[in-house]
C-alpha cells in the first residue's frame, strides 16, 4: 500500500477535514480502493481524468467518495454534465477542480449551479491578492463575492465581459 498517503490520509481524518485530494497517481485504481478502505476522511480525485469512462472507474474500481471535474478539460459542459448524471446515479458529490481564478471560475460555477451532484463548494481565493486575477486580469467583468459565496454572472454566455486585449498581451508576451 502507499505507506505515506496513508499516513497523511490517518492524520487528515483526525483533523476532520472535508477530504483528500488526488492522494496517489491517479491510474493506481487500485491503490484508491484500498485507501478508500482503511481511511476515514474521504478521497476525492478527477482533475486528471478526461472522459466519462475515467469517471466511470474511479467509482467502481477506485471507490473515491469525491469526484473533480475540470470541464475546461473533460469535454466541456456537455461531459461535464453526463459525469454529474454518472455522480448522482452512483451518489458521489462532486467539487470541481479549478486553478483558475479567472475565467475557469466562471465557467465552473455555471457547471456547480445547475447540478445536484456539486455539493461542495468550489475553490477560488476572491480576498487575497492572486497574480493570474489580478497581475493579468483577463475579465472585463469582475466575480463578485458576496458575503463569502461567488455569485453566478448572468450576462449572455458565460455572464463575463473578456478583455480580448489583455489576451493578445498574454498571448503574445507584450
Amino acid at each position: 500500500m502507499m505507506p505515506g498517503a496513508m499516513r497523511v490520509g490517518q492524520v487528515l481524518g483526525e483533523l476532520q477535514v472535508s477530504h483528500f485530494e488526488e492522494p496517489i497517481a491517479p491510474w493506481d485504481l487500485d491503490g484508491y480502493n484500498q485507501l478508500q478502505a482503511a481511511l476515514e476522511v474521504p478521497i476525492a480525485a478527477g482533475e486528471q481524468e478526461y472522459n466519462l469512462w475515467q469517471f466511470r472507474d474511479l467509482i467502481t474500481r477506485g471507490n473515491l467518495d469525491i469526484l473533480q471535474p475540470n470541464i475546461t478539460s473533460c469535454g466541456g459542459y456537455t461531459q461535464g454534465m453526463k459525469i454529474a448524471a454518472l455522480a448522482e446515479a452512483y451518489n458521489r458529490p462532486i467539487t470541481c477542480h479549478n486553478t483558475d481564478p479567472a475565467l475557469m471560475t466562471v465557467a465552473h460555477l455555471h457547471l456547480w449551479a445547475v447540478c445536484q451532484s456539486c455539493v461542495y463548494p468550489q475553490e477560488y481565493y476572491g480576498e487575497d491578492s492572486h497574480p493570474l486575477r489580478d497581475q493579468t486580469p483577463v475579465l472585463k467583468t469582475p466575480i463578485e463575492v458576496v458575503k463569502g459565496h461567488i455569485l453566478v454572472p448572468d450576462g449572455p454566455g458565460l455572464g463575463v465581459e473578456v478583455d480580448e486585449e489583455m489576451i493578445r498581451q498574454i498571448a503574445w508576451g507584450d
